[in-house]
């Protein structure tokens, strides 16, 4: 099996409001939503899904465009280099960067891995490279449009062996999930396709998205992949994370 240790790297915390979290919710309760990024180590070398926020968060929040009003938290030590350190790696070694999507608190850091071959769905790259109308304000070209080694793909796709970008549209044009076969099962990082919990359990998504239906239906699908492969199903920013899962220098086998 190509994959054998993987860890989470936190990436700062967010503030959102509760009817934004969950579609249909009224209450602007604000959740403290975690954010992260995931390294994988395999036999094919360090893979790296999303960079999580702009390291410059940590010295200039305000001057970070569309991130103002939801940062809650963001210091030296959440710097995505900073994380690999932890893990024992650096940005230089990772020659591999899955990307979910192009928002801004997923791929901030991904000017850095300018060594890696970045791996983002075919759909995601053209809606954030030749943007529609309104379509800039949300995938902001200033993150991601830089001297990269881009590899698009469509739907779900085998990036190194034990480890698949999967297509589950809906939050954004083209945003994927990551599922890794680690030795003691399979583990599934949703993406925003499932911020919370509640995304999943009442099978309404995040109240911002690019086609609800599509939405709808990757909750449904990796809800079905976790139970069929008897996988670890991981949103991405529930506020009780850390309450069930560990960060590096923890890893998984």
């Amino acid at each position: 099996m190509a994959a054998h240790e993987l860890y989470l790297l936190p990436n700062g915390v967010l503030s959102l409001p509760r009817s934004r979290v969950i579609y249909g919710e009224l209450s602007d309760e604000r959740l403290l939503t975690p954010v992260y990024s995931v390294l994988v180590r395999t036999d094919d070398g360090d893979v790296l899904y999303d960079t999580g926020i702009d390291p410059d968060a940590a010295y200039d929040p305000k001057a970070l465009e569309g991130i103002t009003r939801s940062l809650h938290s963001f210091t030296e030590e959440d710097d995505v280099r900073s994380r690999l350190r932890d893990a024992g790696t650096t940005e230089e070694a990772v020659g591999t960067v899955i990307m979910s999507h192009f928002h801004y608190d997923h791929v901030g850091g991904l000017r850095y891995f300018r060594n890696s071959k970045v791996y983002v769905q075919n759909n995601e790259y053209r809606a954030g490279m030749h943007p529609d109308m309104g379509m800039d304000r949300i995938l902001r070209k200033q993150y991601f449009d830089h001297p990269l080694d881009f590899e698009t793909v469509m739907g779900d796709t085998e990036i190194v062996p034990g480890v698949w970008a999967l297509q589950t549209y809906g939050h954004t044009p083209g945003h994927q999930s990551l599922l890794v076969e680690l030795p003691s099962g399979p583990m599934i990082f949703s993406g925003d396709a499932i911020h919370v919990w509640e995304n999943a359990e009442k099978e309404r998504p995040f109240n911002g998205f690019y086609n609800l239906q599509d939405a709808y239906e990757s909750i449904r699908r990796l809800k079905m992949l976790a139970a069929v492969t008897k996988g670890t199903l991981v949103p991405s920013h529930d506020p009780a994370l850390w309450e069930t899962f560990n960060p590096a220098p923890y890893r998984y086998t």
